[in-house]
């Protein structure tokens, strides 16, 4: 298995039972384990991302998914790490 299908199982998986699914309602008096949740994920669709560049392959998210990680900003928790992350999540 490599890490292409390995990231799309995860993304799938995370989608399917509502673990860190993409929701776009959020206030931005969200508590660190919220913040936690959407750091897993935006690491998830980065490391997707980068599997689909290297590989040729075509992605498991699309450009609404994509568009979805910038919800993170919104939160008071978010640091430069974030903001970075999100940031080369858009270059791909």
């Amino acid at each position: 298995m490599d890490s292409w299908l390995l990231s799309g199982f995860a993304i799938q998986h995370c989608i399917a039972s509502g673990l860190l699914g993409p929701t776009t309602g959020l206030d931005s008096s969200l508590n660190n384990h919220g913040l936690d949740r959407f750091c897993v994920w935006n690491h998830l669709r980065l490391t997707h991302l980068h599997y689909c560049v290297g590989t040729r392959r075509k992605a498991s998210i699309d450009r609404d998914d994509i568009e979805r990680c910038r919800v993170i900003l919104r939160l008071d928790y978010a640091t430069n790490f974030e903001s970075r992350m999100v940031t080369e999540i858009f270059l791909y």
